[in-house]
């Protein structure tokens, strides 16, 4: 529960999209003192972060955004059991996941998208869900500082698969109604599977480089025990596991509504009684070598993405 999670798009030189060069100095079998590494990438490539004045002459560059704005407690907006392929995040989504409390100014959205496809493929780009207009507009009216996607946000983005670039800026949905008020942008980060909890602690640090209007940005998170009902989801996966046999005694991993399904390699390490025991645990059984751990709705999906999180875990 207390490791650092990297959400960071790699700089690499063979992406589908960007065109990058790494070009190393000096060479350690020819007799350097040093080897240096110099890069050519763009500021808005990647993961990074955007500043007002990638759309607006004159306005603040990336070093005049405060530290604070990107370090803290973020609000996870939680799509990812709900994308498919053009999914059109609309105002009535977002009003479905928005918190009760207005206490959070920070949010990262989770799809999970690059877990549908490669973010080094077209189809990544082109066959995204994307915030529609009116979408947009809702998140407007929220009070917040700054918003992180993992997912190309904006419909007209995969215009780089055709060569187009569409005007004018209002067709750029969240460059037009958040970056145009203030609101932080962080583009491009993946791996949103690994996050298990409705807030986390994040670092989205931008290079500090002078009067630029964006930055490649490293993307750190921590998530945190899911207080509003009480419960521990990090350690009651981790606890289920011990008690399915370890990662190893797991063959398949399902859920449906109310229960976590699981398929186990060898039946005698299971330690029912146990299992029992575990908090929020309703009932087990099962049938033809399927165990079926009732949890019970909305508990069941933490569950499920908190014991995910663990069994793809080095």
């Amino acid at each position: 529960m207390n490791k650092w999670i990297d959400l960071s798009m790699p700089i690499s030189t063979n992406h589908v999209r960007w065109q990058s060069a790494v070009e190393k100095k000096g060479n350690f079998e020819q007799g350097d003192l040093f080897e240096a590494t110099q890069l050519q990438v763009s500021c808005h490539a990647f993961t990074h972060m955007d500043a007002l004045s990638h759309i607006q002459k004159g306005a603040y560059n990336i070093l005049d955004i405060a530290p604070e704005v990107f370090i803290g407690e973020f609000h996870v907006l939680d799509l990812a059991d709900m994308i498919t392929d053009n999914f059109a995040i609309t105002a009535e989504v977002l009003a479905g996941i928005w918190p009760a409390t207005q206490k959070y100014r920070k949010f990262i959205f989770k799809t999970c998208w690059d877990s549908h496809y490669s973010y080094n493929s077209k189809a990544f780009w082109g066959n995204s869900p994307y915030i529609t207009d009116d979408g947009a507009a809702y998140l407007a009216t929220k009070d917040i500082e700054i918003i992180a996607f993992d997912f190309p946000q904006d419909y007209p983005i995969r215009g780089w698969l055709t060569g187009t670039m569409e005007k004018p800026l209002s067709k750029h949905v969240t460059h037009h109604h958040l970056l145009m008020k203030g609101v932080t942008l962080v583009e491009y980060i993946c791996n949103t599977d690994k996050i298990i909890s409705s807030e986390i602690d994040a670092l989205m640090i931008p290079i500090a480089i002078e009067n630029t209007d964006g930055a490649p940005c490293r993307v750190l998170i921590k998530n945190k025990p899911d207080h509003a009902d009480g419960m521990d989801y990090a350690l009651i996966a981790k606890t289920l596991i011990e008690h399915l046999g370890g990662k190893e005694n797991i063959t398949a991993l399902t859920h449906c509504a109310t229960r976590i399904r699981v398929v186990p390699n060898d039946e005698e390490k299971i330690n029912k009684a146990q299992i029992e025991k575990i908090a929020s645990v309703k009932g087990l059984f099962s049938m033809t070598r399927q165990y079926q751990i009732i949890f019970g709705v909305g508990v069941v999906n933490k569950v499920y993405n908190a014991l995910l999180a663990q069994l793809n875990e080095n």
